[in-house]
């Protein structure tokens, strides 16, 4: 199992609220970033609509090497601030872990962070560093993009 973890962040025009709301829906995300968010839905939801579960294929290159995950994601979210992406343990017999969190603050502009982590059987030779932190900023710079639009 190969560790990965990085961070970005972006800036964007919409408020802290129309992010969560946005990054929320994780069924969305591959018409914003569909290069690593193969596909995308949500399949459970609370009492006010908010996603609780989903299932998402995320396609990770790290340079030469690629590997796509079939996940089953619980979704936290806090309203104002905050949308947690967690691999379920019990999707989880494979050992790959798997954790995306967004948060919001401030705004507008609001400041959009965005946190990955993840253990993932690749090499352990696969490049990391530099190529992590790509990832990471990707990822947030295609959301910011969406949420300008």
């Amino acid at each position: 199992m190969k560790e990965l973890s990085a961070t970005a962040s972006a800036s964007v025009g919409a408020s802290a609220e129309r992010c969560v709301s946005f990054l929320a829906e994780v069924g969305g995300y591959p018409s914003w970033y569909p290069s690593v968010v193969r596909s995308a839905s949500v399949l459970e939801r609370d009492d006010s609509g908010v996603p609780t579960l989903a299932r998402a294929e995320v396609h990770l290159a790290l340079g030469p090497i690629s590997h796509d995950l079939g996940l089953l994601l619980a979704v936290a979210v806090d309203p104002t601030r905050e949308v947690r992406l967690t691999r379920e343990a019990s999707d989880a017999s494979d050992g790959e872990l798997f954790s995306l969190v967004w948060r919001a603050s401030g705004g507008p502009p609001t400041a959009l962070q965005l946190e990955l982590s993840a253990s993932v059987g690749v090499p352990r030779f696969a490049p990391g560093g530099a190529r992590r932190g790509a990832f990471a900023r990707g990822f947030g710079d295609a959301a910011g993009r969406a949420l300008q639009s």
